[in-house]
């Protein structure tokens, strides 16, 4: 009997781990990863950021720009775009509507696990330097109504 119930225990150990990851960890796994921003690239943003948001190419001149094939494309995600310059350069901007589960601080902690302690750390605002580039998570209020937002942006800088 005693083997049984250890059995059980041993094969629901990794479910009652997965159900302990949040929104804010799923997130920062995708967005806020070491290897990122430099290698933020045109050809793979689609797919380096679907787990979160499905960014879809937009024809424009002289940066390439994606943005959030809207309505229903993400849990998380209120708006979101990416753009690139032929320089190098490339912005990543992630909006977040809070909620209980997704909170400054519970996204600040998740990008904190992935990228370390920040340079920057105020009440509404975190800010980690990379070699080439910064990613920062701030609240803000929305362009479109006013609520409250959740602001993740990530910058490369050109090559040198």
């Amino acid at each position: 009997m005693k083997h049984v119930v250890a059995l059980l225990a041993l094969l629901l150990l990794p479910v009652t781990a997965q159900a302990a990851i949040g929104p804010a960890e799923k997130i920062a796994a995708v967005v806020a990863a070491p290897d990122l921003p430099q290698t933020l690239r045109e050809d793979t943003i689609e797919q380096r950021f679907s787990p979160v948001v499905r960014l879809k190419r937009r024809a424009t001149t002289p940066v390439i720009l994606f943005t959030d094939a809207g309505a229903g494309s993400s849990v998380w995600v209120r708006s979101a775009m990416a753009r690139f310059a032929a320089d190098g350069r490339a912005r990543v901007r992630l909006e977040f509507t809070p909620s209980p589960e997704l909170t400054f601080t519970a996204l600040a902690e998740a990008i904190e696990i992935q990228r370390g302690a920040p340079t920057e750390k105020t009440v509404i605002r975190r800010r980690w330097d990379a070699t080439d580039g910064v990613v920062r998570l701030l609240t803000a209020t929305s362009r479109d109504n006013g609520d409250e937002v959740l602001v993740l942006e990530l910058e490369k800088e050109p090559l040198r």
